[in-house]
């Protein structure tokens, strides 16, 4: 063997846990993860939901799903993006200002 690890299966595990704090409190756990994969492109996002605000959990996991389905549906213009920064950083601003609507 030369070395070099292929891993040919992937494996997806996601977990939250409420806090002492929100246990005490009676809260809901407001932190949510989310796996997506698209076009090859494997995704994972974390939110932290905002506690001082209700139904964050809820916010938290749209923005979770929203995120991996935008980085796994987008990955290749993201990564055109960044690296047209390394050469011309007009462009890269324009690109991003771009991916900024979708």
């Amino acid at each position: 063997m030369d070395g070099k690890m292929i891993i040919e299966k992937w494996k997806n595990v996601q977990t939250y846990e409420i806090g002492k704090m929100h246990i005490s409190r009676g809260m809901v756990c407001q932190d949510r993860t989310f796996y997506a994969e698209a076009n090859g492109v494997k995704a994972v996002a974390l939110a932290d939901g905002a506690g001082s605000k209700s139904k964050s959990e809820i916010g938290a996991e749209i923005v979770c799903q929203k995120i991996c389905e935008l980085l796994s549906e987008k990955f290749i213009d993201f990564l055109l993006c960044f690296e047209e920064e390394k050469t011309n950083q007009a462009k890269h601003k324009k690109n991003m200002a771009g991916l900024s609507k979708v």
